[in-house]
C-alpha cells in the first residue's frame, strides 16, 4: 500500500481518516517501523504515545490480536490533535489527554507507564534533557521508551532542517545512543528500517528505565 501524502508537522486539518483511516489493519501497521514499534510493546502494557496526533500508533496496537488488555494513553501539545482523537473515539480506548508543554511528569504521576513511545517526536522537541527527563520520572523501573526519528542521509539534513526549522536536530546511531545514556536510559537496541514506498530510512530505538533510576532523574535547567 502506497503512503498517503502527509501534510506539515503538527497541522491541525490534518490526519483526518481520508490520510489515516486506511493504514488500520486487524494487525497493526503494514509501515515496517510501525510494525518494528508493535513487537517491542509487550501484551498488557501500559503505554503512553507522546505527539500522538492522529492517535493511529496506538488504535493500531489495540488493533492487533497479539497484544491483548493495552492501556493506552496518548497525549499531544495540539489541542485540536486530542480534540479530533476524542470525536473519533467517542470514549473508547485509548485515552487522550492534552500535555500543555512537553514535560507528560506534568499530567500522570511517577511510575505510571510500562512503555512510552516518542515517534518522530525527539527531532522536534526544543528542550531535549527535561523532556527525556520527563519520560524518565513516569517510567516505571525496567520500563521502556521507544524513539523513531528519520536517519540524516535520508529525509532530514541539515538543508531540511533549514527549509522546515520545526526540525532542531538531526541524529545519528552514535549520537542517539550517546543522547539516551547520558540522560540515564539503558541501551536494548538501535535499528534502521525502512520506509515503504519511498526508501526513506529510519532509526528505531529501545531504551529502558534502569531499576536504581532517580524518579526524577537530573533537574530541568
Amino acid at each position: 500500500m502506497a503512503e498517503p501524502k502527509l501534510l506539515t508537522y503538527r497541522d491541525a486539518t490534518a490526519w483526518s481518516d481520508n490520510l489515516r483511516g486506511s493504514m488500520v489493519l486487524p494487525n497493526g501497521s503494514e509501515w515496517p517501523r510501525y510494525r518494528w514499534v508493535e513487537n517491542h510493546v509487550h501484551k498488557a502494557d501500559r503505554v503512553l504515545d507522546i505527539g500522538c496526533n492522529s492517535g493511529q500508533i496506538i488504535r493500531n496496537l489495540q488493533a492487533s490480536e497479539r497484544k491483548p488488555r493495552l492501556n493506552c494513553y496518548g497525549v499531544d501539545i495540539d489541542p485540536s490533535h486530542i480534540k479530533f482523537c476524542k470525536s473519533r473515539d467517542k470514549g473508547r480506548v485509548p485515552r487522550f489527554f492534552v500535555c500543555a508543554g512537553e514535560y507528560v511528569d506534568t499530567v500522570f504521576p511517577a511510575k505510571h507507564f510500562d512503555t512510552v513511545l516518542a515517534l518522530e517526536v525527539i527531532e522536534h522537541v526544543k528542550h531535549l534533557r527535561p523532556f527525556l527527563s520527563a519520560i524518565m520520572h513516569v517510567l516505571r523501573p525496567g520500563g521502556q521508551l521507544l524513539v523513531t526519528t528519520p536517519m540524516p542521509h535520508t529525509i532530514i539534513g541539515y538543508p531540511y532542517m533549514q527549509k522546515y526549522p520545526q526540525h532542531r536536530r538531526v541524529f545519528n546511531m552514535v549520537r542517539m545512543r550517546v543522547v539516551m545514556e547520558s540522560a540515564g536510559f539503558e541501551f536494548s537496541t538501535l535499528e534502521a528500517v525502512e520506509k515503504i514506498g519511498h526508501g526513506n530510512i529510519y532509526m528505531c530505538g529501545a531504551f529502558k528505565r534502569p531499576i536504581w533510576a532517580s524518579e526524577r532523574g537530573e533537574e530541568r535547567r
